[in-house]
């Protein structure tokens, strides 16, 4: 912005963190790019447990009762899925619903407004 006559520049800080949008490579450089990216962050979160989960899966020894508790889990996991995407379904049905009606009933208004104007 501009105060006083002089224009100020965003600090080191600032624009470390602010993310470029080149418009070349089809966007190709905002999937893949590292800088303001939160993928580091999440490596580091995801990795050492990734790691700890295959290390137990490849060294632990499984009894018969483990993999009929691991079938009971797959079934309440399957159930509660299923739950999961009907509601998220419907209401995300809804919701668009709602903003197409939104949408009509503001085109309807310009209209009724263009015509007492005209």
């Amino acid at each position: 912005g501009r105060r006083s006559g002089r224009r100020l520049l965003p600090s080191a800080a600032h624009s470390a963190a602010m993310r470029d949008y080149p418009k070349s490579n089809w966007g190709f450089t905002l999937v893949w790019g590292l800088r303001a990216s939160v993928f580091p962050r999440a490596l580091c979160m995801a990795a050492p447990n990734a790691a700890v989960a295959f290390l137990l899966g490849h060294y632990m020894k499984f009894s018969p009762r483990d993999q009929e508790l691991a079938d009971n889990a797959f079934s309440v996991w399957a159930g509660f899925s299923s739950v999961l995407f009907f509601i998220l379904f419907f209401r995300s049905n809804v919701a668009y619903n709602r903003w197409w009606e939104g949408g009509t009933l503001l085109q309807q208004t310009r209209g009724e407004w263009f015509n007492a104007y005209s």
